[in-house]
């Protein structure tokens, strides 16, 4: 906070918080307490992810208040994948995890991209990122908590399939007519990929 010193005692070392005396010759401490306030900087989640691969996400994490963010412990963001009409389960997610900031100072912000990974199986619909700044509430913001949290629906798309087509395969063997176990036999043709990947 902003503090202003008047009338320091002989001795710079201690500070006391004396006032009303006759005079108004004791030191006195006048001070201006100010607070964090947490809120999201402008992350960013694409709109849609393939199954079974990584949703690119930037998640920015922004003190718009005048005081530091810190706590006795580390500061921690925890994110969640849902399904899209229960997009703040944090007691079973689909994928969940977290990562840790140590402070951030006023009217910074801090950013850490992360990679969200999309189970192979997960079927074809609508889902959500939630994100929840100070999960452990170590931060003390003077009751700007209701601003902690940020959700992004995401559309998950099955992956296309590649499209393989046979193409004037013949079959021959090499020896007798018929070829018996362990012969060997002559394969021509060859594989196309008529598919969009």
């Amino acid at each position: 906070g902003q503090i202003a010193l008047n009338n320091l005692p002989p001795w710079p070392d201690r500070l006391f918080g004396f006032s009303g005396s006759e005079g108004g010759h004791d030191p006195y401490i006048e001070f201006t307490i100010s607070f964090a306030d947490l809120t999201d900087g402008g992350t960013t989640v694409p709109a849609s992810v393939d199954a079974g691969q990584n949703l690119a996400t930037s998640f920015k994490v922004k003190n718009q208040g005048l005081g530091m963010a810190a706590g006795i412990d580390p500061i921690t963001i925890s994110y969640y994948f849902n399904n899209s009409n229960n997009c703040a389960n944090t007691a079973n997610p689909l994928v969940s995890s977290s990562y840790i900031v140590g402070f951030i100072s006023s009217g910074s912000t801090n950013t850490n991209n992360v990679n969200i990974p999309i189970p192979a199986g997960t079927a074809a619909g609508n889902y959500c990122v939630y994100y929840k700044i100070d999960s452990g509430d170590v931060v003390y913001e003077n009751g700007n908590e209701g601003n902690n949290n940020y959700t992004k629906n995401v559309t998950v798309t099955a992956p296309i399939a590649p499209q393989l087509s046979l193409h004037d395969f013949t079959i021959t063997t090499v020896g007798p007519k018929y070829s018996g176990s362990g012969d060997r036999i002559a394969i021509n043709g060859y594989v196309q990929n008529i598919g969009n990947t």
